[in-house]
């Protein structure tokens, strides 16, 4: 399995918003200078975000986007499962069983079960540690556990 490069950017675009200044939308723009992206791209993966409602978006010239809840509550499996989609990361096509089937010699079938059981395993815990770490630990600082807000608009020349 391969992540896309979205799931990475997705995480930026939602650590960009918890961390902007007074919790103000920051609109695509920015977002996009900040990120060095496209913006159509980046809007693109919003909108998966929004869809999701992890993120609401506002129209309004000196708004944008901002997170639908706390980050405390927002886990990076929920970022996944928005861009990456929540199927399992393994399809089982039996081609191995149908391809030895009958062929008793051979226990390649019987281990291949064993084999998905501990991908499928695997992809368990991997949603697991995606779903115990949140987007208010991303980021936290060594200011006792405050976030440092930053003034995303005023960084980039918008305010």
């Amino acid at each position: 399995m391969k992540l896309t490069v979205g799931f990475q950017q997705a995480i930026t675009i939602m650590a960009l918003i918890a961390s902007q200044k007074n919790g103000a939308g920051l609109n695509i723009r920015i977002i996009a200078k900040q990120m060095k992206i496209n913006e159509s791209y980046l809007r693109k993966l919003a909108r998966k975000l929004v869809t999701a409602d992890l993120l609401t978006s506002s129209k309004s010239r000196f708004s944008g986007y901002t997170l639908k809840s706390d980050p405390k509550e927002i886990t990076l499996l929920d970022v996944f499962n928005a861009i990456e989609g929540e199927d399992s990361f393994l399809e089982h096509t039996g081609i191995i069983t149908q391809t030895f089937n009958g062929v008793e010699e051979v226990h390649v079938a019987q281990k291949m079960n064993e084999v998905l059981h501990v991908l499928d395993t695997a992809e368990t815990l991997y949603r697991k540690e995606l779903s115990s770490y949140t987007l208010d630990s991303l980021l936290e600082t060594a200011n006792n556990g405050v976030v440092h807000e930053i003034d995303w608009i005023l960084r980039n020349g918008e305010g």
